[in-house]
């Protein structure tokens, strides 16, 4: 029972923590802008967990305040526009934080100061865990 209890707590508490607001901020203070490096990949079908240095490959985004962004893959730099908003998810009432990234959608959060984003509206999505630099 007391298990129980606590493990209810802590689910409820992790929610809270990685909830976002309209604005793309925490209560806690996290923005989608600055520089973000990817470090862990997560989910997907057999639910995958994989390093970048396992992958053999680096990605980074930085978001600008100004709607633009730029991502490097590997060395190689390209850019473009984002948009932040909030959508409810399908065959629910429970809203999620989205970023379109040129017409792409990821739903985001975070975890602490950790930007996590998946694939919007498919099923079983790759969770990619960035950490602000």
């Amino acid at each position: 029972m007391i298990k129980t209890i606590l493990l209810t707590a802590s689910a409820s508490l992790l929610l809270h923590a990685s909830s976002c607001s309209k604005n793309g901020t925490t209560p806690s203070g996290n923005s989608v802008t600055g520089t973000w490096k990817l470090v862990l990949m997560t989910g997907g079908i057999g639910s995958v967990r994989i390093t970048t240095d396992q992958w053999g490959h680096t990605r980074s985004y930085e978001l600008h305040k100004d709607g633009t962004y730029t991502r490097v893959e590997d060395g190689k730099p390209t850019s473009g526009t984002y948009t932040l908003g909030e959508e409810t998810q399908r065959g629910t009432n429970d809203k999620v934080n989205i970023v379109t990234l040129d017409g792409e959608k990821f739903s985001y959060s975070f975890a602490h100061d950790t930007l996590i984003l998946s694939m919007y509206n498919i099923s079983d999505p790759m969770y990619d865990w960035y950490v602000k630099q």
